[in-house]
Order: C-alpha cells, then structure tokens, then sequence
C-alpha cells in the first residue's frame, strides 16, 4: 500500500501520505487503492480531500513545509 501511495505523493508520517491528484490522476489513485484494500479487520484506508481554503489556512511547524501543489489529499 505504502509504496502505491508513494508513487502519488510523499509520506509525511508511518501511515500518512500527502497526495496531489487532479481529476484523471485521482481517478487513478482510487482504483488502484479500491484494488490493494483487503477484506482483513485491520484494512483501512480513509481519503479525506482538503479544499484550496483549508490548505491555505494549514501550517506546519518545526522542520516541516508545505509542499507548493494547490490540490492535496491527506491519506
């Protein structure tokens, strides 16, 4: 899973991964999840879109940076 994620964006925590994905891509991205997601008790995956106003209003902290892509999904 982790390495199917990479290849839409970048980890930013064990379990967490930034994506951008514009409409085609994110399509993509979805499929592809839809297809690695098992029926075990422990998969989960949870896509949450974050619109341009809350990316905007978004921080980080310490050695962190937003990265510049308007779009991001936080999976």
């Amino acid at each position: 899973m982790a390495t199917a994620l990479l290849d839409f964006g970048q980890r930013l925590e064990e379990s967490l991964f930034l994506v951008y994905a514009e409409s085609a891509r994110y399509k993509e991205l979805m499929d592809r999840l839809s297809n690695l997601a098992g029926d075990g008790p422990l998969d989960r995956i949870h896509v949450i879109p974050v619109c341009d106003a809350c990316w905007r209003k978004s921080a980080t902290f310490g050695v962190a940076h937003l990265p510049e892509e308007p779009e991001f999904y936080v999976l």
